[in-house]
């Protein structure tokens, strides 16, 4: 989770050049041509779109992202020639990315008139290890950026290729990229029906390919190039998996609206069952959220998760304003050192270097007071790319797709499995519902069933506070502090929250008013002058886990687990086991605490990808760590069952 160095480059010719590889990223005469041949012709991609079914994905696996050039050739002819249910999925693993100003250099030489050319620049990721999704053509286009070595990263990812694009400096001037351990990666994450080319044809990497498992041919080159290879194969595990047609996603919050859009968009037809009136009424329904997160010098999941999360809504948000203005707004997040303790972390932590300044910077008390257009009193971190969004907005937007089908003021009283064939029955106090997965998104409400009560769920009251703008200063960005406020919506200033582990009362109470003023005067002291009786308010609950980290995967059966692992209880280290027993199509999202902005959309995404076995927007280790059957071993670890 490194800050990266951005690639060398020199412009004394018409294209780039690569002092890291002492080499151009492509040809000064006719490089879009040779990369059309090599990429596009031999690929037959035109082909391979015009077979896709309504809503099917195609997926394209990069090494070498260096200029975007094969991603915009690719992202044109999908344009042109694809449905508009269709998804392409384009991941590129990237070593020494382009830094944003040679990026923006490059896209106003070479592609100024690319219809995806300001929204690559808008969405274009901070120099930061790691996975970085983006989104573009209203959904029809997601752009994977993975910085970092390939061959550290390729083990880590989860899901299915259908094309390779094996790119890159030559095997001469980047011998590091081209390993053996490379191509054995490309042959997991490929099918029988894969197919692969690249630029070269030097005897080791024809070697290395066949080695891997893929039947190599030679093929014609492109412009002086005589010869180039071309690859297909794939491990038969590594098959799409058979999607379910339908799926039954309970909870209309965060999770659960993000997990019904995220299967729709992969052709699932989606029955979203919720208890309340409409959507995002539980913890999901404050006027509006901070999308921020508060990022650690260590290494460890949460961190982790928390920063994926963050780039991830942001782009998600980007991606919609132009057509969704009232989803949210990226105007900035100040997150102010309030106490001696935070400000010293704050400043070890830039001290560290671990982040590229597009996520996060210093800034005085002035700097801040400048940002916000308020006085401020405390120095701390501005997030420039961060925000707010608008919950209930965003859920509206997401669940207005053909195949979502809503049904509100139905509380699930019962889940059960049938067999012959197998599959789940709800039963709801209005109806019953049948399919062959369900996917739990009622946070708290969720260990009311009976194959998930064992799970460490726990419910977290806080409540908000609203009070018209007019009368204070008119701020410009999110300001945290041990709470935090966003620019005022409709002519209101939403702020809080209040966090009690104790007190569940859904009463909206003056003390929780005057709780969250005193907070947030502490850093703009204009608030000090509010009336806490003048407040409106609501109060939602937190859904927590005992690691702070959201429960999102396959459940597994309780009773398999404790039988399967009882070992752990006298061995810890103990791994020689059988495989236990799931509850096959029953999934959580779930725990997301008072993170969900940032935690709910990758997370639906990474269940939806598990689901329909495309790519995952997150590295195995992550998702390990998510999985919702965790606490079981953790419990007999510590002989707590």
């Amino acid at each position: 989770m490194k800050c990266l160095k951005p690639a060398k480059i020199e412009w004394h010719l018409p294209s780039p050049f690569s002092k890291d590889f002492d080499d151009v990223y492509f040809s000064d005469d006719g490089g879009e041509a040779e990369k059309q041949h090599v990429f596009i012709e031999s690929n037959q991609l035109r082909e391979r779109i015009q077979r896709l079914a309504p809503y099917e994905h195609l997926t394209i696996g990069e090494t070498g992202f260096g200029t975007g050039l094969n991603f915009l050739l690719t992202a044109r002819l999908w344009l042109s020639e694809s449905l508009p249910t269709q998804c392409l999925h384009f991941i590129s693993f990237e070593k020494f990315p382009l830094s944003r100003a040679d990026m923006t250099k490059l896209m106003e030489q070479h592609h100024a008139h690319h219809p995806l050319k300001d929204a690559l620049l808008a969405q274009y990721p901070p120099l930061q290890e790691g996975y970085h999704p983006l989104f573009f053509a209203e959904g029809r286009i997601r752009l994977t950026l993975i910085f970092g070595d390939v061959n550290d990263t390729l083990p880590e990812l989860r899901g299915c290729v259908d094309v390779w694009y094996l790119d890159g400096f030559s095997p001469t001037k980047n011998p590091d990229m081209w390993q053996a351990s490379l191509f054995s990666q490309m042959y997991r994450l490929s099918h029988a029906n894969t197919h692969v080319s690249t630029f070269t044809a030097s005897g080791n990497v024809r070697r290395g390919l066949r080695d891997a498992g893929f039947n190599v041919q030679i093929s014609q080159g492109a412009g002086r190039k005589r010869d180039m290879l071309v690859a297909q194969g794939g491990k038969s595990e590594a098959q799409p998996r058979s999607t379910s047609s339908h799926a039954i996603v309970v909870g209309a919050g965060l999770a659960g609206c993000h997990t019904a859009r995220a299967l729709a968009e992969r052709g699932v037809r989606v029955t979203l069952i919720d208890q309340n009136s409409q959507i995002a009424q539980g913890g999901s329904g404050n006027p509006q959220g901070a999308l921020y997160a508060k990022l650690a010098m260590e290494q460890t999941p949460s961190s982790e998760l928390h920063l994926f999360g963050l780039l991830y809504s942001v782009n998600l948000v980007s991606s919609l304003l132009e057509t969704q203005p009232n989803v949210g707004a990226l105007c900035g997040v100040l997150q102010l050192a309030t106490t001696d303790k935070e400000h010293e972390r704050q400043t070890r932590l830039l001290q560290a270097n671990l982040f590229s300044t597009d996520i996060l910077q210093a800034v005085s008390s002035h700097d801040a007071s400048e940002l916000a257009n308020a006085l401020i009193n405390k120095p701390g971190l501005f997030f420039p790319k961060a925000g707010w969004v608008s919950p209930v907005a965003w859920c509206a937007h997401l669940i207005n797709h053909p195949l979502i089908n809503c049904h509100f003021s139905e509380q699930v009283t019962k889940l059960d499995v049938l067999s012959a064939p197998r599959r789940w029955r709800i039963t709801t106090n209005k109806d019953l519902y049948e399919s062959e997965s369900v996917i739990l998104c009622s946070a708290s409400d969720t260990q009311r069933l009976s194959p998930v009560q064992h799970l460490p769920l726990k419910a977290i009251r806080g409540q908000t506070s609203q009070i018209p703008s007019s009368g204070l200063p008119d701020l410009k960005t999110v300001v945290c502090g041990d709470g935090y406020i966003s620019p005022a919506l409709n002519e209101s200033y939403c702020f809080g929250a209040t966090f009690d582990l104790h007190d569940l009362s859904r009463e909206v109470k003056v003390k929780d008013h005057q709780h969250n003023l005193q907070s947030l005067s502490r850093v703009l002291p204009d608030f000090a002058k509010v009336d806490p009786n003048q407040c409106n308010g609501r109060v939602g609950y937190r859904c927590s886990t005992p690691d702070y980290l959201p429960l999102v995967g396959e459940v597994g059966d309780y009773e398999s687990f404790v039988k399967t692992y009882a070992r752990l209880r006298v061995d810890s280290n103990w791994k020689d086991f059988e495989t236990p027993l799931m509850h096959q199509g029953l999934y959580v999202n779930v725990g997301h605490g008072s993170k969900g902005l940032i935690t709910c959309p990758i997370s639906a995404d990474v269940l939806a990808a598990m689901i329909a076995g495309t790519p995952s927007p997150l590295p195995n280790r992550l998702m390990e760590r998510l999985d919702p059957n965790r606490f079981i071993l953790r419990d007999l670890i510590r002989n707590r069952i």
